[in-house]
């Protein structure tokens, strides 16, 4: 019987002492338990589900002329990281720029660079809002070059 009333004071003293555990806020939504990296190192697995993996979209032959040419836009709400992959490959520099925005029509301007011919970027956008694209033109508006776009990104639900 001491035994038994040892082991009920130890678990109250834990109880009482707060010693703090990981709580996850990523749910699987397949799994309905935690799918967040603290927890599956210490359950020592992983989790496949489509909720957890890639999301790439790819925007290829994309003629960029005098003008900027406007790619689909993004949402990006529920994504933990995304890129660009910008391939020119034409023959003259281009300028590709992120913008970002709050609600799909108003839209800021975020990353801007140009890229050489022949040359490949990734284009990571610095500030947060819920919707993105990416904008492509010639650097010069009497040229036109060649523009492949890979829209790359993870989520963990």
């Amino acid at each position: 019987m001491g035994s038994r009333m040892d082991c009920d004071m130890r678990k109250r003293k834990k109880a009482k002492t707060g010693k703090s555990k990981h709580k996850c806020k990523n749910k699987c939504r397949i799994l309905l338990r935690s799918a967040c990296a603290v927890c599956l190192r210490k359950k020592k697995r992983k989790c496949r589900h489509s909720c957890h993996k890639e999301a790439p979209h790819t925007f290829l032959n994309i003629q960029a002329g005098g003008e900027f040419t406007v790619l689909p836009v993004q949402d990006v709400s529920q994504l933990t990281m995304y890129s660009y992959g910008i391939v020119n490959r034409g023959e003259h520099p281009i300028v590709a720029k992120i913008q970002i925005s709050p609600n799909r029509h108003d839209f800021a301007d975020d990353v801007e660079e140009v890229i050489d011919s022949g040359a490949t970027l990734a284009l990571v956008p610095v500030r947060f809002l819920y919707y993105a694209r990416v904008a492509v033109r010639a650097e010069d508006p009497d040229q036109s070059s060649m523009v492949d776009v890979y829209f790359q990104a993870r989520t963990v639900a």
